[in-house]
Parts: C-alpha cells; structure tokens; sequence
C-alpha cells in the first residue's frame, strides 16, 4: 500500500485494489499463509517500478 499509494482504490482484509493502466488490478490476500507464496509476493513487490507491474499477482 505504502509503495504505490496513489493508486490503491480499496484495501481490504482479504484483497487490495490498485488503479493500473489497463484498469483495475485486485491482488487476494486469502492465499497468503505459507512463507513461499508470502515470499513470492513481497519479492514482486519490491522489484515493481509501477502498479502494472503487479498484474502477476492478480
């Protein structure tokens, strides 16, 4: 949310929605229990230069 705040449209308990280029992009918290997935995430996270670079996520 901090990285890309200008473009978070809803945050949730279970998602975050950010405004991308192409339209909405919904990123689901639900799965994020193992260290691998939560990795995977943060690791994403860190290398977008911009909220469409987190469609992998969606």
């Amino acid at each position: 949310i901090q990285k890309f705040a200008s473009a978070v449209t809803a945050a949730q308990w279970d998602h975050i929605t950010l405004q991308g280029r192409e339209g909405p992009i919904k990123i689901s918290l639900l799965d994020l229990f193992a260290p691998e997935d939560v990795l995977r995430c943060s690791r994403a996270i860190d290398a977008a230069r911009s909220p469409e670079d987190l469609r992998i996520l969606s």
